[in-house]
């Protein structure tokens, strides 16, 4: 895959980064401080 399945890898980490901080209310990566993140994975 190479460069090109870098690229797409990146460009979906790039979109969920982006989903996941719209969920939270977060428009820029500085907004985010330790009140947001888990410190343990939720049981489902």
């Amino acid at each position: 895959m190479g460069k090109p399945g870098l690229t797409k890898t990146l460009e979906i980490i790039a979109e969920e980064m982006d989903t996941a901080m719209a969920l939270c209310g977060k428009r820029r990566i500085t907004e985010i401080d330790g009140d947001i993140i888990a410190e343990k994975p939720f049981k489902a």
